[in-house]
């Protein structure tokens, strides 16, 4: 079986997800930079627009709106049958846990961190 088949659903949606973040920490970063040069806001649109390009925030924008997509398109591949093991409890959590902002609602947040992390220390090891 080829490696990519071996990943799990989950697996793969956390993967993109965390790669995700990062990209959204890269463009927060390179925007910071672009606003911080004197006269930014001053600037017009196509002035603007060419700086983006050439920091590569225009292209790091784009990655995140295609992993966007993908993620939520991926969620509609999200199993709908019972989990047949602790490892799949686990791992629904852990894609419940991302989906859920902790700004949202801290409480319901930190009880599925937390019910995922208890569930990995109880699980039986093989």
């Amino acid at each position: 079986m080829p490696d990519f088949q071996r990943v799990s659903w989950h697996q793969q949606w956390l993967a993109l997800n965390d790669e995700y973040a990062r990209q959204l920490d890269i463009w927060a970063v390179a925007l910071a930079r672009l606003e911080h040069q004197p006269g930014w806001f001053a600037m017009s649109d196509a002035d603007r627009d060419e700086a983006e390009r050439a920091s590569g925030l225009t292209d790091t924008n784009t990655r995140l709106r295609l992993m966007d997509r993908r993620l939520r398109r991926w969620l509609r591949f999200l199993p709908k049958a019972p989990a047949q093991d602790i490892e799949g409890v686990i791992a629904n959590l852990q894609v419940a846990e991302h989906l859920l902002a902790p700004e949202e609602n801290r409480i319901v947040h930190g009880l599925v961190v937390r019910a995922a992390r208890d569930l990995s220390r109880l699980k039986p090891t093989s």
